[in-house]
This record gives structure tokens, sequence and C-alpha cells, in this order.
């Protein structure tokens, strides 16, 4: 599915997006075992 075709916007607060595509690594540190949300506003 293309970005324009989903029934949401960016930054919408009530979506929770779970995949099972391989894991990132953030600081050196796998992500494998916890799903984190960041929001961040300016």
């Amino acid at each position: 599915m293309a970005t324009g075709e989903l029934p949401f916007v960016k930054d919408d607060l009530n979506i929770l997006a779970m995949t099972d595509s391989g894991y990132a690594v953030i600081s050196g540190k796998r992500t494998d075992n916890c799903i984190d949300g960041f929001y961040t506003r300016m």
C-alpha cells in the first residue's frame, strides 16, 4: 500500500504500526525485546 493510500495522517496518536520486518539497532542496542513509541512536538 502506498503511503498516500493510508486511511490516517502522519503523527496520528491513535495509530500503532506493528511489523514483522527486521529489528533496528539504536545507539548500538537491539530493539527486538521491546516496542518503542516516540512522539515529539516542537
